[in-house]
């Protein structure tokens, strides 16, 4: 199932054609799996949903591709390269897409927040706006990836 919505989202069609029902579930339209067919349909709705979370990020992923095929600079960036300077070259658990998106993964199942060194300036993450003077902030994963988008 996983392989199938990654071809959706390759060729370039909307998630939502998907419909998740895996077609054995005796109770149609409800979120029961047989376990045989799907073993961990929790982490396959997480991942189908993760999709979904970057979709929402593409135009600054291709723009980063854009770029990198222009200038030759990596399309994922250490945080020292994109912010010189602030105190960021030993950071190697965030790095920035780009120059305006900075993924901060959470990579443990049970922890939800995590702490974020922000470079100084505005940052968007959902519907907050942070104003960094390059500080370390503790932030929380909500839905989907830690990601915090560069405002101009």
């Amino acid at each position: 199932m996983l392989e199938y919505a990654r071809g959706i989202l390759e060729h370039g069609l909307e998630p939502g054609i998907l419909m998740i029902d895996d077609g054995w579930s005796p109770y149609y339209g409800k979120w029961e799996f047989r376990r045989d067919n799907f073993p961990d349909p929790e982490a396959m709705l997480r991942e189908l949903h993760d999709m979904e979370v970057r979709k929402q990020y593409l135009p600054q992923i291709l723009e980063a591709v854009d770029c990198a095929r222009k200038t030759g600079e990596p399309i994922v960036r250490h945080m020292e390269y994109v912010f010189p300077g602030q105190g960021m070259e030993c950071l190697m658990d965030q790095f920035m897409i780009g120059d305006k998106l900075l993924a901060a993964p959470v990579d443990e199942k049970s922890v939800t927040q995590r702490k974020v060194r922000l470079p100084k300036g505005m940052w968007k993450l959902g519907d907050r706006v942070i104003d960094s003077k390059g500080e370390d902030i503790l932030l929380e994963q909500k839905d989907g990836p830690l990601v915090l988008e560069r405002c101009e």
